[in-house]
């Protein structure tokens, strides 16, 4: 069930539900009040007999192709969202008294598992950071080649060209990302900087004001209105600027600096929506602005936001680990 709650004064004063999944099992049945075979296979408890079940998943919103969305819950000043999982079980006995029927529920969590594409160009991953290297991840100890985006295989990274808010003659910057847009959370995201100019001295200026933020943004809808909340879950490590090699195609000064970025909660991060509900996505966004009072004015600012796609595990785990790709993360929330 998915539910979206409009708050005034910390008070719900509206809300809309959606049922995106429902689902009915029928797990014993007696007609003649003969015991079932499945019954005779239940265990004896001290109160009774415990007779146990399995129940498939659908994987989609009900009536459609939609992948269903992760447990989800929300709360915000002004509107709150959540996604709830219920299994209920109920037990009717013969007779026309009410008694005669239990039912009990809980809630469960319910987190999809998704994987980014399993091949990925010759040129994956990206660069040393010096400044972590003590750091204990070794994803971080990768290489990106330098040279200019216009020099890059398309095949291999998207490049963009940020808006600048004055442009400025002989100035160009562009930002390069590894294709396809999607990366598992909690790993580093390469990208790279490239800023050529017939100034000397504006490409490493520009290189030291940049920023790179990783976005989650959320958007919840209820009642005819929208609240839309963004937090920043990773800033990025920037490589020294560096010239590319001789040769290097470009006019003037040409300066790249790699860098690479990652956030989030490790297996915690997907995309989804629930048309007209709630929606979950991701960016990446690049800043370029001066940092000092003293150089307000004197600098372009430059500003862009790409969108991409996270998943809980990489491709690696689907081709390594036997099964765990096979269904969902599930936990249950009390007992029945």
């Amino acid at each position: 069930m998915v539910t979206t709650t409009v708050i005034d004064r910390g008070y719900p004063v509206s809300s809309d539900s959606k049922c995106i999944l429902s689902h009915r099992q029928c797990l014993y049945y007696s007609a003649s009040g003969a015991v079932s075979p499945e019954q005779e296979r239940g265990t004896v408890a001290s109160k009774g007999r415990l007779f146990p079940f399995s129940y498939r998943l659908p994987t989609t919103i009900e009536g459609s192709n939609i992948p269903l969305p992760p447990s989800f819950y929300r709360m915000y000043a002004t509107m709150e969202g959540s996604v709830r999982y219920v299994m209920r079980v109920e037990v009717h006995k013969k007779g026309m008294l009410r008694r005669n029927e239990n039912r009990v529920e809980t809630v469960f969590l319910y987190l999809p598992k998704t994987t980014p594409p399993s091949t990925r160009p010759p040129s994956w991953y990206h660069y040393t950071n010096n400044a972590s290297s003590s750091s204990s991840s070794a994803n971080r100890d990768v290489k990106i080649p330098i040279e200019p985006a216009s020099d890059r295989s398309q095949k291999e990274w998207k490049t963009i060209i940020p808006a600048c808010g004055a442009p400025v003659l002989g100035l160009t910057v562009e930002l390069s990302l590894m294709k396809p847009l999607v990366y598992q959370a909690r790993s580093p995201i390469p990208f790279s900087l490239t800023v050529s100019s017939t100034s000397p001295v504006l490409p490493d200026l520009i290189l030291s004001c940049a920023q790179v933020t990783l976005l989650r943004c959320t958007t919840i809808h209820a009642s005819g209105q929208t609240h839309h909340h963004e937090e920043v879950i990773g800033t990025a490590d920037f490589g020294k600027p560096e010239s590319p090699a001789e040769g290097s195609s470009g006019p003037g000064v040409i300066r790249v600096s790699n860098g690479c970025i990652d956030g989030g909660r490790e297996q915690g991060e997907i995309a989804w929506s629930v048309d007209g509900m709630v929606e979950v996505t991701y960016a990446l966004q690049m800043d370029i602005k001066p940092t000092a009072t003293a150089l307000n004015g004197a600098l372009p600012t430059f500003c862009h936001r790409e969108s991409v796609e996270l998943t809980t595990h990489s491709a690696e785990d689907a081709d390594n680990w036997d099964g765990v790709l096979d269904g969902p993360a599930l936990g249950v929330i009390g007992r029945l």
